[in-house]
C-alpha cells in the first residue's frame, strides 16, 4: 500500500485567493500526525498539513490524509509541500528546491487526533 496517494480528499484554506508574487519570497512550514493502524503493522495513517506564507504574510494551508507503509513518510511530506506550492503558483524549480532542502523531522509531529485534524489551526 503506497503512502503517497491521499485518500479522503485534499483540503485547502487560504487567507486570500492568490499567492502574491512568490518570486519575492515565501516561507513554508508543515506539521503532521502519524499513527500505526495496529501495534506491529508497517502501515500508518499520516495526516499532513503544509503551510505557505507569501511576502505579505498571507497564509495558504493544505491538509491531506494518507495511509500506507511508514518507510516513505518523509518523502511524502516533501512531495505534498511541493504539490501545494505548485498548486498555489510557485515556480516549478523554486518549489523543487524548497521541497528538496526541507528538513523533515519528528519534532513537527503533533498528537494524533483525526477528528481535530481538519479544524486545527497552527
Amino acid at each position: 500500500m503506497s503512502l503517497e496517494k491521499a485518500y479522503g480528499g485534499i483540503f485547502y484554506r487560504r487567507s486570500v485567493e492568490k499567492l502574491s508574487e512568490p518570486h519575492l519570497g515565501i516561507e513554508v512550514d508543515y506539521w503532521y500526525m502519524a499513527k500505526r493502524i495496529s501495534e506491529n503493522s508497517p502501515i500508518i495513517d499520516l495526516c499532513i498539513c503544509t503551510l505557505i506564507f507569501d511576502h505579505r504574510s498571507n497564509r495558504f494551508e493544505c491538509k491531506s490524509i494518507h495511509q500506507g507503509n511508514y518507510k516513505t513518510w518523509k518523502e511524502v511530506i516533501r512531495q505534498r509541500l511541493e504539490f501545494h506550492m505548485l498548486k498555489e503558483g510557485v515556480d516549478k524549480l523554486m518549489a523543487k528546491r524548497i521541497a528538496r532542502d526541507l528538513e523533515v523531522s519528528k519534532e513537527k509531529m503533533v498528537e494524533f487526533n483525526r477528528s481535530e485534524f481538519l479544524y486545527k489551526k497552527n
